[in-house]
């Protein structure tokens, strides 16, 4: 097996054009693929298409469309933005992949637009400065961004994913509970509560959390409505994701410091914060100070001493929730949402935190915004060697791998530090074209999607790219930002790349997860959230289901992924029904197999459906059974396990997870 720092390198010329293909990072069962496309001087490529034989599985990608042709072969098309290549000039993508076997294998039988391209190291033969795959070896000098060597790691079903959701989603952003993947989340963070006058948890917006009027909720004086309601009622749906009510925020952390000047006033505050989550239904409370000592607004109440109140403030906290989960007979949660500046983390006494909360939030994100003298990456992985920041702290450690390795270096468990993620952008306006408008100076704060200078994912994807913004790439901080030279407007951002390299990055350093901030975000399809949830959880099998009119339902399969050693999956429904109210789409967990069963058990006998996925006309789009074969289970809904097994030796392989089908 090659080392994390293998790299590969494929190059060609046909008619003036060439490719590059460089594996950055491989570990046991996968490696990262990037691909970059030279379009001839001398003329524009229009509607690029990459085909070529690949051996390994490929799972998710990013800048491209991927369809396997079948026999190993693949075919890769542009997105809107990059579909054209300028004459010079060049366009990237990358994916995942899937390592079979111990070897990594180079491409082969490549056509870029129908012209054949050679690829060096064809065959695996060997040959001058090439590895035993056939494959160049890794070029002395430093690489970009590998993964450090880990430590012990966290089981796959271990990670976390968690996500934030925030009351104020249900104005004008018109996000709702019932609109979250919960499906590709492990924990939901809820999005503040308030500290009141009494030193004591208080809803922060009673509203939003408790009154809000949804479909089927009761009148009744006292019911439980809004927000909170929603998600007990998520929970019933899918009873793997747990929910954490978050305390304070940027906007709310002004108290944090009474609270935890005494003992008396740290056991009040934690005894509010205990009911304050029974009563509402969470599994654990999350604190998000910010910031102890100094930093946050300028209203916040600091002091020296906040950096061991809170230490002694979370303790009563982890004492006052193992109290009540010794009476319910189950663990409650305590995280908190903590810095990545080393001049804010300074002030947390990360040694001794760490034994009292289940994980620490690290939230890599805003290392620069509107506040900065230069444009710069707000949520940079690593470091770049060409920031020009004058503070030598600022061009080395306000990025992603600096805080976690502090944290590291603090004693902290790997398993408990999750790395935090953007899934928004910050921007500058009146940048010059200089460098496409990175480490610039810049005018002023453009309006972003909701307030200045901030960006939600789907704005940037779906209206700053197509209205002539340019996507560029950092291949040192491993981040994306996009360059309007019309208008001088440029948005650091995260996208699907970025977050596919900090899921690596976070498997390959055996971290607890990822958290983000925050779920409405997102774009329509869940694009960053699908990324993590692969990355993290595991590849998956997407399955929807719906009624198509007159009690007949139709099913959508889309397969992404590969189990090692299995040649089938099977999604098999439970004897017992599961009860769940209304009708709507879920997703199920079936990793991608060389024959795909689905297995619906009504109350008649077992009905089994096969498709050879390699050779079916559906792996590329939906695949639609035709209304009657369903009809039998109109307004039926049923609870199902995803299995992958071997066809020669029927023994269970893997257990990937639970699909609930409605109709």
């Amino acid at each position: 097996m090659r080392t994390l720092a293998l790299l590969l390198f494929w190059a060609a010329v046909a008619s003036g054009q060439s490719v590059t293909y460089t594996v950055s990072s491989a570990w046991s069962t996968g490696f990262t693929g990037a691909v970059v496309i030279h379009g001839p001087a001398s003329a524009p490529v229009t509607a690029w298409v990459l085909e070529f034989d690949l051996p390994h599985g490929i799972g998710s990608h990013w800048d491209a469309t991927i369809t396997p042709l079948g026999n190993g072969r693949f075919r890769a098309v542009g997105q809107s933005w990059n579909a054209n290549i300028a004459a010079g000039g060049n366009v990237s993508f990358g994916f995942s992949g899937i390592i079979n076997g111990t070897q990594l294998t180079d491409p082969s039988n490549a056509t870029l637009n129908g012209v054949g391209v050679p690829v060096n190291g064809q065959g695996g033969a060997g040959g001058p400065g090439s590895g035993p795959s056939g494959c160049p070896t890794a070029p002395a000098g430093p690489l970009a961004a590998p993964p450090v060597a880990p430590p012990p790691g966290v089981a796959a079903p271990d990670r976390r994913v968690v996500g934030y959701f925030t009351a104020w989603s249900v104005y004008g952003r018109n996000y709702h509970v019932p609109d979250v993947p919960a499906e590709r989340l492990t924990h939901i963070n809820y999005a503040f509560a308030n500290i009141d006058s009494n030193l004591l948890i208080a809803l922060g917006d009673p509203y939003a959390d408790i009154d809000k009027f949804y479909p089927g909720d009761s009148w009744a004086p006292g019911a439980l409505r809004g927000n909170f309601n929603r998600l007990r009622l998520l929970k019933e749906e899918h009873p793997h994701v747990r929910t954490l009510i978050s305390v304070g925020g940027w906007t709310w952390s002004g108290l944090f410091s009474e609270v935890a000047l005494s003992p008396a006033r740290r056991q009040a505050f934690a005894a509010s914060c205990v009911q304050f989550m029974t009563q509402y239904h969470f599994d654990g409370v999350d604190i998000d100070w910010e910031y102890p000592v100094s930093g946050g607004l300028a209203s916040n109440i600091t002091r020296p001493e906040d950096k061991q109140n809170y230490t002694l403030l979370l303790q009563e906290l982890r004492a006052q929730l193992d109290a009540q989960g010794a009476m319910d007979g189950r663990h409650y949660l305590l995280t908190i949402a903590a810095p990545a500046g080393p001049g804010t983390y300074a002030n947390i006494e990360l040694d001794l935190i760490h034994p009292y909360l289940d994980w620490i939030n690290v939230m890599a994100y805003d290392f620069h915004g509107s506040w900065s003298p230069l444009t710069n990456f707000h949520n940079g992985l690593y470091a770049a060697s060409g920031d020009p920041s004058p503070d030598p702290v600022i061009a080395t450690q306000f990025n992603g791998n600096s805080a976690v390795q502090a944290y590291l270096a603090a004693g902290i468990p790997a398993d408990k530090i999750v790395l935090g993620a953007p899934f928004y952008g910050r921007g500058w306006s009146g940048v010059p074209a200089t460098n496409n408008g990175l480490w610039q100076s810049f005018a002023g704060t453009p309006q972003g999607t909701w307030e200045p200078g901030v960006f939600d994912y789907d704005h940037v994807v779906e209206g700053l790219i197509p209205a002539g913004a340019t996507r560029h790439w950092h291949s040192e901080a491993q981040v994306p930002w996009v360059h309007d030279p019309q208008t001088g407007l440029v948005v650091s951002y995260e996208d699907d790349q970025s977050l596919a390299n900090k899921a690596q990055y976070v498997v390959g350093n055996g971290l607890g997860g990822i958290m983000f901030w925050e779920l409405s975000c997102d774009d329509a399809p869940h694009t960053l959230l699908s990324v993590l949830a692969d990355g993290l959880l595991g590849p998956r099998l997407w399955l929807q289901a719906a009624t198509s009119g007159a009690g007949a339902g139709d099913l959508w399969l889309r397969v992404t992924g590969v189990v090692t050693g299995a040649t089938h999956v099977g999604l098999v429904a439970s004897a017992t029904p599961a009860v769940i109210p209304g009708a709507g789409s879920f997703l199920g967990l079936v990793p991608d197999p060389l024959l795909l069963s689905l297995a619906v058990r009504p109350p008649a006998p077992l009905d089994i459906l096969h498709w050879p996925v390699g050779q079916s006309p559906y792996v590329n789009g939906p695949l639609i059974l035709a209304p009657c074969t369903l009809a039998g289970l109109a307004g039926q809904t049923w609870e199902g396990r995803a299995v992958a097994y071997d066809v020669a030796a029927p023994a269970l392989i893997a257990l990937s997870g639970i699909a609930t089908l409605v109709w």
